[in-house]
């Protein structure tokens, strides 16, 4: 994506610990922003009691994020 331009932007979900934090190290060294969306157990209000999938409080939070993050980091720059 880099070699063609196009900005980048890593959402990581459903990681936590120390996991997350290597993730996050990863892409921050290679000079991807990072979004880290808050696993069932910190935010269970932003998923389905069911089957653990984002419900509509979840969808809008991430979608809200991504926004954010394209508006901070100018992620439509290209180049």
């Amino acid at each position: 994506a880099r070699e063609s331009g196009w900005p980048i932007l890593a959402l990581l979900t459903g990681v936590d610990g120390d996991r997350l934090d290597m993730l996050e190290r990863f892409f921050v060294e290679l000079g991807v922003q990072v979004i880290s969306i808050p696993t069932n157990r910190e935010r269970p209000d932003l998923y389905f009691k069911v089957d653990g999938q984002w419900n509509s409080r979840g969808h809008e939070f991430v979608a809200r994020s991504v926004l954010d993050a394209i508006i901070k980091f100018d992620l439509t720059r290209t180049g």
